[in-house]
C-alpha cells in the first residue's frame, strides 16, 4: 500500500469479515490475527492448493456452494462449522417470480414474447450466454440439413442470447450463422432494432437478442435451454435456466461450475453434459419428447432455500 489510509487495517472496524470463495488475499486473511472472525461463503474445492488449505483453517464458519462441496470440507476440515447453500438460488427464484412484470416493461420484446407464448414447448430452444464457439452444436454437416428444414418449416424456433453483446461479436455471430445455415434468415432484437415477430410466421428464422439483463427472465418462456461457454473457459450459469423451469444442456467444460454440480446432485436427469457436439441435434429431439421436472419440486426447493438462507443469516449475525 502506498498510503497508510489505503490499508484495510485502518478502515475495517466490523468484528466479522465475510469472504466469497476466492477472496484469499493475505492482507484480508490477516484480520484473523487481529481478533476478527472470518466467514467463507460459496466455498468450493476447485483447484485445491496448500495455500488454500491453510486459508480455510482461518474461517469460523464455512458455507459451501453445494452438498458435494460441503462433503469435501467436512472430510478435510472436520472441526469446522459447515453448511451447504448457494445464495444465488433464492435470488434467481425472485427474478423468476418477477419475470412477467420485468419482461412486460421492455416494449421492444412485446411482439416477440407473444410469439413465444403461442408456441408449444417442444418447438422452441434458447441458447443462453452463447459464444461463436457454441455454434459447433449446429455446425455438424450431417445435421445441417435437418436444422435448416426444421427452422424454415417452423418446426423449431431458435433464440440465441450472446454472452458478448459487442457489435463486432454480434456481427461475427450473424456471419457464422449465415455460413452454417445458408438461406435461414437471422433477425436481431435490440433497443436500436425495431422487430415485429409476425414475420417469423411467414419467414421463419433465428432470432439473436442483443439485450442485457433479461436472460434469466426469458428462460421462463422455454422448457429446454442450451447454456454457452462449454467450449470456452467454462459454462455460464446453468442455475438460471434450471430454476426457471428448463431442462439444461451444456458443453464439456464444467469443472469450474459448482452450479452444474448442484443440479447434478438435485436433479441428475435435468441437466445433460454434451460430450459430443455432433450429437446435439439428436439429443435435442430426444429431450423435446420428454416432460420436464415437475414445477412443485422446484417450488419445494425454493421454500427450503429461503428457510435455510434465513437460518444461515441468523447464524452469521450471532458470530
Amino acid at each position: 500500500y502506498f498510503l497508510f489510509f489505503q490499508s484495510p487495517w485502518t478502515w475495517v472496524s466490523a468484528p466479522v469479515v465475510i469472504f466469497c470463495r476466492y477472496d484469499f488475499f493475505p492482507e484480508l486473511l490477516s484480520f484473523k490475527f487481529l481478533g476478527k472472525k472470518l466467514i467463507l461463503l460459496s466455498a468450493a474445492s476447485k483447484k485445491p492448493s496448500w495455500f488454500k488449505s491453510q486459508s480455510i483453517e482461518l474461517f469460523s464458519l464455512i458455507v459451501a456452494a453445494n452438498n458435494g462441496e460441503a462433503r469435501y470440507f467436512k472430510e478435510n476440515f472436520p472441526n469446522k462449522k459447515i453448511h451447504a447453500f448457494d445464495f444465488r438460488v433464492p435470488r434467481i427464484f425472485k427474478r423468476v417470480e418477477q419475470s412477467t412484470a420485468t419482461l412486460a416493461r421492455i416494449v421492444e420484446l412485446k411482439s416477440y414474447l407473444k410469439f413465444l407464448d403461442e408456441r408449444s414447448p417442444s418447438s422452441k430452444l434458447i441458447l443462453g450466454s452463447s459464444w461463436e464457439s457454441d455454434l459447433v452444436i449446429i455446425k455438424n454437416s450431417s445435421s445441417n440439413a435437418f436444422w435448416i428444414q426444421d427452422i424454415l418449416n417452423n418446426n423449431i424456433h431458435l433464440l440465441i442470447v450472446p454472452h458478448n453483446l459487442g457489435s463486432e461479436s454480434v456481427s461475427q455471430l450473424k456471419n457464422s450463422l449465415g455460413l452454417i445455415l445458408p438461406n435461414v434468415p437471422v433477425y436481431e432484437i435490440s433497443k436500436a432494432h425495431e422487430f415485429e415477430a409476425q414475420i417469423l410466421n411467414t419467414s421463419p428464422g433465428i432470432v439473436i437478442l442483443n439485450m442485457s439483463g433479461v436472460l434469466c427472465e426469458l428462460y421462463t418462456k422455454f422448457s429446454w435451454a442450451y447454456v454457452g461457454g462449454g467450449y470456452e473457459r467454462s459454462i455460464h450459469s446453468v442455475l438460471e435456466p434450471f430454476l426457471s423451469g428448463c431442462q439444461v444442456i451444456c458443453g464439456p467444460k464444467v469443472n469450474r461450475s459448482t452450479e452444474f454440480d448442484f443440479i447434478k446432485d438435485f436433479a441428475p436427469n435435468e441437466i445433460e453434459l454434451l460430450k459430443n457436439a455432433e450429437s446435439f441435434y439428436n439429443l435435442m429431439k430426444e429431450k423435446f419428447s420428454k416432460a420436464a421436472l415437475k414445477s412443485n419440486e422446484r417450488v419445494d426447493l425454493r421454500n427450503k432455500s429461503l428457510a435455510l438462507m434465513e437460518s444461515i443469516i441468523k447464524e452469521i449475525e450471532l458470530c
